[in-house]
Formats: C-alpha cells, sequence, structure tokens
C-alpha cells in the first residue's frame, strides 16, 4: 500500500512538473504527395535542393523507415488525426465521400480534441480533405453539386473534429468547389466556371494557393504569439505537391525539375519561413515541429491543364528520383508508394541529428503526445498508434517499437509489412497508374491465402522486384493469418485499447 502511494504521489510530481513547464506548442507539417527522394537529406543524388528540410533534420531525429497510414491522401490524414488505420473503416463508402462527408466517425476523439482537453488552441490551415457534410438549404443535407447552398455552413468538419479554427482547402487542390473555407463557410461563393468547367470563386488562381495558406499559418502563429499562456496545435497540411503542378510565379523557372520541382522548392521555402517565424517569436525552443509526406509521389513534372506531363515524369524527363531508389509512385503497395520523408525537431527532447532505421508511422504521432503528458488513453483512442517517445529520446532499445504495419493502396488493397517482409494478398500494385509496370486497373481482392499474391523481403531486395510468394509459402500462411487478425480484433497487436 505504502508503495503505491509513493507511486501515485511519484506520478502526480511528474505530472505537475510537465505543467510547471509551459506546455510545448506542437506544429505538425503534412505535405501533400512529397517523395522520398524529393528531399535531398534523404537522398542526396536528387535534383531539387531543399535547403530548410535539410536542416530540420540537422535539428531533429530524421527517420529513414517512416510510412503514411495508405499510398493516398485522406487516408492518411485519416490515421495521424484518430491514431486508427483506414484500413479498418469501410473503404469504399467512405473514400468516396472524402469530400461530402466526415470520414471520422462521431465517437473517436482526434488527437485535436485530445489537445483541446490538455488547454491547447488549435487550429487546422491548409488541405482538410477528411470530408464535412454539406447543405442543399437549412437542415437538407446534400452533396456538393449545383444545389449547394453555399450560406449555410458546413457540419462534421474541422470545427466539429476539435479544431478552433479552420482555414484552407475543403479538399485537395483538384476538388471543386475552387475556393477557400474560414471554418464553416466559403470565403467567396463559386459563381465561376474553372478547372474542367468545375465552379470557382472569381479569379481563381492554382498558382497562389500555397502561399495563401502559408501566409494564414504564418499569420496564426503571430497570433499565438500574443498569448504567452496557451499553447498551440498547428495541423499545417500543404496543399503541395499536389496536382495540379500549379508553383507560385515567382517559384517557376528556378529549379532543374520543371514545375515539380519548382513546387518542390517552394513547399521547403514555406518550411524555412515556418520555423523562422517560430524562432522570431522566441517560440522555437518550446515547440515540437513534425514533418513528414501524406504519402510518395506521383512524380507528375507539369501536371497541370496546360501542361500535362505523365505520371512518373520527374524522372523520365529530368532523370529526378522522387521516390529516391524504391519501387514504385502513390498508390502503390510498393514502398515508393508509402515510404515517406519523417524529420522531427524537439529542443529539449530530441537530440540534434539523430537518424533512425526503425519502423514509423504517421499513426504514432497522437500515442507519442500522449505519452509525453503520461497519459493512457481510454479504449477505442488511437488503437493503432505506438509511442515513439524512446526513439525522441535517443534510447538504444533492445527490440523495435513497432515491429509491424498494415497499410493500403490507392483502391483499399490492404498488405503488410511485418520486419522485412512485405505480404500482399492481390496481384499487382493496387494503384490506378499503369507506366513500367507501375500501377495498372482495380482488380478483384482474393478472399483467401491461396490465391496468388506477393511476397517480398526488403532486406535481400529492397526493389521489391522478386517475388517469393511461390518460394516461401509458410511465410504467405502466417502473414495472412496476422493480417487477417490485426483487422479482426481492432487495435493493433501489443495495444489494449
Amino acid at each position: 500500500m505504502k508503495k503505491m502511494c509513493l507511486s501515485l504521489v511519484f506520478g502526480l510530481m511528474v505530472v505537475a512538473s510537465l505543467f510547471a513547464k509551459k506546455q510545448p506548442n506542437i506544429v505538425y507539417i503534412f505535405v501533400d504527395d512529397l517523395g522520398y527522394g524529393d528531399v535531398q537529406v534523404n537522398y542526396p543524388q536528387g535534383k531539387i535542393p531543399t535547403p530548410n528540410i535539410d536542416q530540420l533534420a540537422a535539428e531533429g531525429i530524421r527517420f529513414t523507415d517512416a510510412h503514411s497510414g495508405a499510398s493516398v491522401c485522406s487516408p492518411s490524414r485519416y490515421g495521424l488525426l484518430t491514431g486508427r488505420q483506414f484500413a479498418r473503416e469501410d473503404w469504399d463508402n467512405k473514400i468516396g465521400s472524402a469530400n461530402n462527408a466526415c470520414m471520422i466517425e462521431p465517437q473517436q476523439v482526434t488527437v485535436a480534441e485530445y489537445l483541446k482537453e490538455k488547454g491547447y488552441h488549435t487550429a487546422c490551415i491548409g488541405k482538410w480533405h477528411v470530408g464535412q457534410t454539406w447543405y442543399s438549404a437549412p437542415g437538407k443535407k446534400h452533396r456538393l453539386s449545383a444545389k449547394t447552398d453555399y450560406s449555410v455552413p458546413t457540419t462534421d468538419g474541422p470545427n466539429d473534429q476539435g479544431f478552433d479554427y479552420f482555414f484552407g482547402l475543403h479538399g485537395a487542390s483538384t476538388s471543386s468547389p475552387y475556393t477557400y473555407m474560414r471554418n464553416r463557410l466559403v470565403t467567396v461563393v463559386p459563381t465561376e466556371k474553372g478547372r474542367k468547367d468545375k465552379p470557382a470563386a472569381p479569379g481563381w488562381d492554382f498558382s497562389t494557393i500555397l502561399g495563401t495558406v502559408s501566409d494564414e499559418a504564418l499569420n496564426y502563429i503571430d497570433e499565438r504569439a500574443q498569448d504567452k499562456e496557451t499553447p498551440f496545435f498547428l495541423y499545417f497540411p500543404l496543399t503541395s505537391v499536389h496536382t495540379p503542378i500549379f508553383p507560385a510565379k515567382s517559384w517557376q523557372g528556378k529549379s532543374e525539375v520543371g514545375w515539380y520541382g519548382d513546387f518542390v522548392m517552394e513547399s521547403d521555402w514555406v518550411v524555412g519561413e515556418v520555423l523562422k517565424r517560430l524562432k522570431k517569436h522566441g517560440m522555437d525552443k518550446n515547440t515540437l515541429v513534425i514533418f513528414s509526406s501524406d504519402n510518395g509521389s506521383h512524380g507528375r513534372a507539369n501536371a497541370t491543364h496546360i501542361k500535362p506531363h505523365a505520371v512518373g515524369s520527374a524522372q523520365s524527363h529530368y532523370g529526378h528520383n522522387m521516390n529516391g531508389e524504391w519501387r514504385g509512385v502513390k498508390g502503390d503497395l510498393y514502398e515508393g508508394g508509402h515510404r515517406i520523408p519523417m524529420i522531427i525537431k524537439w529542443p529539449g527532447i530530441v537530440e540534434p541529428g539523430l537518424v533512425n532505421d526503425d519502423l514509423v508511422m504517421v499513426e504514432d504521432f497522437y500515442a507519442t503526445v500522449a505519452d509525453y503528458f503520461n497519459d493512457e488513453l481510454g479504449k477505442g483512442v488511437a488503437e493503432d498508434s505506438y509511442s515513439i517517445m524512446p526513439y525522441l529520446k535517443g534510447e538504444k532499445l533492445q527490440e523495435p517499437i513497432r515491429t509491424y504495419a498494415v497499410l493500403n493502396t490507392f483502391f483499399g488493397y490492404h498488405f503488410i509489412r511485418s520486419g522485412d517482409w512485405v505480404y500482399a494478398p492481390f496481384e499487382g500494385s493496387g494503384g490506378p497508374y499503369n507506366k513500367d509496370g507501375e500501377g495498372g486497373k482495380k482488380s478483384k481482392i482474393p478472399q483467401s491465402e491461396h490465391v496468388k499474391g506477393q511476397l517480398y523481403n526488403l532486406k535481400t531486395d529492397p526493389k521489391q522486384k522478386h517475388d517469393l510468394w511461390s518460394e516461401n509459402p509458410e511465410k504467405v500462411k502466417e502473414l495472412s493469418i496476422m493480417l487477417r487478425q490485426h483487422l479482426k480484433q481492432g487495435h493493433s497487436f501489443g495495444i489494449d485499447r
């Protein structure tokens, strides 16, 4: 009993000490479709300079085996915000409604809601793309269409998922209507025809989107600097380098990789501006900064409605390996589809210049933050999120924190990475593209391990060129059972919530 009391007192002292000093601000910069090889510190052979991202790595920890929750946008955002893999959701019904209904269930507690409970002011500035509800009239829910009444506030969007403030795009840059939103309303009603004759705000200019949302994020940091007592969480999902590839006019022609390279350079500049603004206000020493991508790159060098280039043209036209040496592109089961750049800077926690080669995922952000606050997350919260705090502290571990990961392709096909093995119970890439063998048509997902699939060993075959399915039936059976059990039990192995 006495021992328990002492433990309780010690625990309370630890919590008290955390709150005695100001809680850290948190900025998560979530780049859109940036490849592993687009960041020079990851891939020095790359042709696009990224000095600000490289400097962030020098000041923090860089992960070489980091992954998005899926090889496509919306599911990865869902995973980051909920700590839950989208593989557990009804893919066909939910992914198609990413612009028309929220993918996050009402009972789910997002990381933004969790941080609000900790006293944080929260903001989402940039690309939402996890859905919200629109109306044709007050009280009448309706899919986005010509009947949408833009004077009716949306529901189930960022402001209902834990964010005090939202500014940006409701979906991807390609998602109409082409107009900005501030909280629950559009800033300008789309009354003109834009790209592909979709509704657009008058004068809509794709080349100014990244600059507009970046200015808003910097202004938000300025505003929060006026309140020294309240910590803030800025979720900053960039709109670049998603198609249409449209860098600002001042950045066009800056790189050796066409507009794609220019767009990456502009994105790197945005990262630098955020870091400079934090430093300007003296907040850099008490701010956790996470930088990652939401999936691999498609590498469309000039994917605009003016001058289209095909998938992978950053490589074929300019010789730039946007996903490094990894096989595949956005949407694929192959590593290039979901192995992403990830860097974390946290003064006082992370020793500068660390490099970690263990498996981590964007879902792990949630549990890591909770670990910092010594919180036990409740049932049904962040079911697939592991705390990577030991890595951030530079601790040497006997075993990796995350031994496996379940991921999805563009079409929602589940596959599993366990140790060095990658098991996919289907043929083909699972993605939408069909170039140089990467991607193809949607095919039926096999219902049994007896149907031909794919098996790769990343240690002996990092480029995933040699399918070992027929040679390793026991490994196929083992991973098939593991994948099915993971999905059936509703939480990752080793997580009891």
